[in-house]
């Protein structure tokens, strides 16, 4: 008997969607609710990815000037991920050089270096020889690649958002934003044993709590051939990031890569068992546009940043932009064709 191991490790890949919505009004005001399912089965055996989202949004309008909005949105989603290295080059190469009686022959030739096939790819050349003697030195069976190994990524996060905006007359409004956000994200990864390879586990767990608000004082005229619109922006943005690695096996956090056998891409468990760390941004911006006959345009902006992270981090940061704009098709000298509407020179 023999088994077809390509044909075991991939396997028909599909994605489903589903959402259901609902929106309405009750004493005045106007809301909207959906729910969304999206999966995703993965060509690879043991792979996919699952994602659950909840939205409400909460609209009312407070007389002619005053108008506020409160949405929550919410979800979880899980990545099971049995690729143990970028783009799962190495999971496909390990499966596919199975050969059709391993599971019902122990002398299998890539158990065994002294095996005449072994010895006739070794000597082609010294580089694929290298690479099958590290293969069998650390194969694992076909079930425990396929089936046992796991590295899963589960998200769960929620976000809250107060938006409100004030019009102060027909040219200048007011605009406020204030969100609070946590995010929990806990990376599992399993490697059974093999040959010479010890068994791995790792269980990492980051939460963070994230708030941010945001001001923005906005101005728009237009008169005759003239539009000027210009605001001015204030927003912080502070976050909280802890996290603990709760369980580990036989794996050296130091010098861990992305790329390793553990999957922990994204996290930051790859600097260290535990930490936290409190970051905070805060940015000012001053943009100023103008516009004539819709031919003419010139663009201002003044952006100031400052980036704190925990003691050690204080960035300051100044960043200024002119652009200019000319719109040719509107030159009527040019006798522009009629399928040309826009020729733009910045």
């Amino acid at each position: 008997p023999s088994d077809d191991f390509q044909e075991e490790l991939f396997q028909r890949g599909n994605i489903a969607e589903y959402q259901i919505s609902g929106q309405g009004s009750i004493k005045m005001i106007d809301y909207y609710l959906s729910g969304n399912y999206y999966t995703h089965k993965g060509i690879i055996t043991n792979t996919g990815y699952d994602k659950y989202t909840f939205t409400a949004n909460l609209s009312k309008r407070i007389r002619e000037k005053l108008s506020l909005r409160l949405l929550y949105k919410g979800s979880w989603q899980e990545n099971n991920n049995n690729i143990d290295n970028y783009l799962g080059n190495r999971l496909i190469y390990k499966a596919i050089s199975y050969e059709p009686a391993y599971r019902f022959t122990p002398d299998s030739f890539l158990r065994k270096a002294n095996r005449f096939y072994l010895q006739i790819i070794r000597n082609r050349t010294s580089q694929h020889g290298n690479t099958y003697e590290q293969l069998a030195d650390h194969l694992y069976s076909p079930d425990m690649l396929f089936y046992e190994q796991s590295k899963i990524k589960t998200e769960e996060s929620h976000a809250l958002n107060l938006q409100g905006i004030y019009r102060i007359n027909n040219d200048l409004s007011f605009h406020a934003r204030l969100s609070l956000a946590s995010k929990n994200m806990v990376y599992r990864s399993y490697l059974p044993p093999a040959s010479d390879v010890q068994e791995k586990f790792l269980n990492s767990n980051e939460q963070f709590i994230i708030f941010c608000q945001q001001y923005d004082l906005r101005y728009e005229k237009l008169y005759n051939n003239h539009n000027l619109s210009a605001f001015v922006r204030y927003r912080n943005y502070k976050d909280n990031a802890f996290w603990r690695v709760d369980s580990l096996m036989n794996v050296e956090l130091d010098g861990l890569k992305p790329e390793d056998n553990i999957y922990l891409r994204g996290s930051a468990g790859t600097i260290g068992d535990h930490g936290s760390v409190i970051r905070s941004v805060n940015s000012a911006i001053l943009n100023v546009n103008y516009g004539y006959r819709k031919k003419y345009f010139l663009s201002f902006i003044a952006n100031f940043d400052r980036l704190k992270e925990g003691f050690y981090v204080d960035v300051k940061e100044a960043f200024y932009s002119l652009a200019l704009d000319y719109d040719l098709s509107r030159e009527e000298f040019l006798s522009m064709p009629d399928w040309i509407n826009a020729l733009h020179l910045y």
